[in-house]
C-alpha cells in the first residue's frame, strides 16, 4: 500500500487530528484538544473494530475463548453497530454457554415506574 492509497486515508486523518491536539495541548486548550483528539479517534475506531473482530476469529480457531470473547467486546465498543462482531460474540458465548454481559439502562423504585417508561 502507498502512502496515497484510500484505505490510509482514515489513518492519515486520524493523525492530523492527533498532532493537532498534542498542539491544543501544548497551548493550555485542553477543551479543544479533547474534541481533536476525539475525532482522531472517531476516524480510526471502524478500523480497529474490524481488527479486533479478526483477532477474535483467530483467538477462536487457537481455542484461546476467553481472549476471543474479550476482543469481541472490545470490537463491539469501538463500533456498537458491527453486526459481524456481535454475532462472533453471541455464537461464542452460546457455544461456551457463558451469558451475555448485561448493562443496567435504568433503575426504578417500583414495577409501575419502569412500566411506565417502556
Amino acid at each position: 500500500m502507498d502512502a496515497d492509497s484510500p484505505d490510509l486515508q482514515p489513518y492519515q486523518e486520524a493523525v492530523q487530528y492527533l498532532d493537532y491536539a498534542y498542539s491544543l495541548e501544548q497551548e493550555s486548550n485542553s477543551r479543544a484538544a479533547l474534541y481533536a483528539c476525539e475525532d482522531a479517534i472517531r476516524r480510526v475506531a471502524p478500523f480497529l473494530a474490524e481488527a479486533y473482530n479478526l483477532r477474535g476469529v483467530l483467538l477462536e480457531q487457537m481455542d484461546r475463548n476467553e481472549e476471543a470473547l474479550a476482543v469481541y467486546r472490545l470490537a463491539l465498543a469501538l463500533k456498537p453497530n458491527f453486526a459481524e462482531a456481535a454475532d462472533n460474540l453471541v455464537a461464542l458465548e452460546a457455544e461456551l454457554d457463558v451469558a451475555p454481559d448485561l448493562v443496567t439502562i435504568a433503575r426504578f423504585g417500583q414495577a409501575a415506574e419502569g412500566r411506565a417508561a417502556e
